[in-house]
């Protein structure tokens, strides 16, 4: 799909999550649930699974903790959301938390765009919460997962995610030589499997029999599979030393358009369009 080679995984910082007590927000959803299986592999203390959905979080304490069976790993399972200042405090203070992965976010564009405020609420509200109870409880590290929609943004949930950001960057700042959290923040962009991708919906869109969508011919992105966002998320972690802003090397963008078709043509089906008016699906443009 991305004409490139994967990354070989090898996290040089894996001993920073060794035998500590990690807490990992949105922990039911693609990347959370990819980080608790990673920071696992690196032997924590303790893992709090923190997710707002009932269902994502069965799912995800169900895999980790089978993963963990046999092992002194404690795998913890919270039911709430970030916007609940009360159980973060009661959750980081009571499990002396000493890292913070904090993935949990409103992340489809125009679900955001549709209900600003909610998505403000749950991603702007709930980091200041967030960070502001870890610097009270003592946390030694805190990362905020980010996107590349955050870099001048023109749509409500990239403004969000950047304000996320100068939350962060601001925590950061005025605690810069005092005893408080290495905050840090990773941005990265389209990641395959995740629930925000537009891959899972190319391939729904072929299994209706299309159209498949693309917003315009010449738009691109960059693109990782989960894994490697994920295991450069930790590796970008360790090597904070506070108020970093780390962009991954996502290899070269790719034209929407050239992933959809290679959708298209994975599922052993062509494209309909001017050159091949009796191909199986067609491409539509539906703007910006």
């Amino acid at each position: 799909m991305l004409g490139r080679s994967g990354l070989t995984p090898h996290l040089d910082g894996a001993g920073l999550y060794a035998d500590r007590v990690v807490l990992i927000s949105g922990a039911g959803g693609a990347i959370g649930s990819e980080l608790s299986r990673q920071v696992l592999a690196c032997g924590p203390r303790k893992i709090i699974l923190f997710e707002l959905s009932e269902a994502a979080l069965y799912q995800v304490h169900q895999t980790i903790d089978r993963a963990a069976a046999g092992t002194n790993i404690e795998v913890i399972p919270f039911l709430g959301s970030v916007t609940d200042e009360r159980k973060i405090r009661k959750t980081l203070s009571v499990h002396a938390v000493q890292v913070v992965l904090h993935a949990a976010a409103y992340k489809h564009v125009p679900m955001v765009e549709l209900n600003p405020l909610a998505g403000l609420q749950n991603n702007v509200v709930g980091t200041k919460i967030l960070v502001n109870q870890s610097v009270a409880s003592g946390v030694e590290r805190f990362v905020l997962i980010s996107s590349d929609k955050a870099v001048r943004p023109i749509n409500v949930m990239g403004a969000s995610k950047r304000f996320c950001e100068q939350v962060v960057q601001d925590a950061s700042r005025r605690l810069a030589g005092r005893n408080g959290p290495a905050f840090s923040i990773v941005r990265f962009g389209n990641v395959f499997g995740s629930s925000g991708s537009v891959l899972p919906l190319f391939h729904d869109q072929v299994r209706r029999g299309g159209p498949v969508t693309v917003t315009h011919p010449v738009v691109s992105r960059f693109f990782m599979a989960v894994q490697e966002a994920v295991h450069l998320v930790l590796h970008a972690g360790s090597m904070a030393l506070g108020g970093e802003v780390f962009v991954l090397d996502m290899g070269e963008p790719v034209k929407i358009e050239t992933l959809a078709r290679r959708v298209i043509h994975s599922a052993g089906l062509s494209v309909r369009d001017e050159d091949n008016p009796t191909g199986d699906i067609q491409l539509k443009f539906i703007g910006l």
